[in-house]
């Protein structure tokens, strides 16, 4: 059987996407208690938080869709 896809994702200090063969399937914010929002300068996830919940949810999301599981990038948002 072949995989359904890659999934891979991309994080940043302003949260997170996760892609299935390149289009965007999932993403977050960096608000702990809102992942839909942005939190307020001070408030916001700290990056290595950002990166395990964009690893996990990529996993996920490729075990749900049969797909293989790529890796996750920085992206620099400065």
């Amino acid at each position: 059987m072949n995989p359904a896809g890659m999934v891979t994702g991309r994080f940043s200090c302003i949260g997170y996407e996760v892609f299935l063969d390149g289009q965007q399937v999932y993403a977050a914010g960096n608000n702990p208690h809102d992942s839909a929002a942005s939190a307020e300068p001070g408030h916001e996830l700290p990056l290595s938080r950002i990166a395990e919940f964009c690893e996990r949810t990529a996993r996920e999301i490729a075990a749900e869709t049969g797909a293989v599981f790529g890796d996750i990038e920085e992206e620099d948002n400065t």
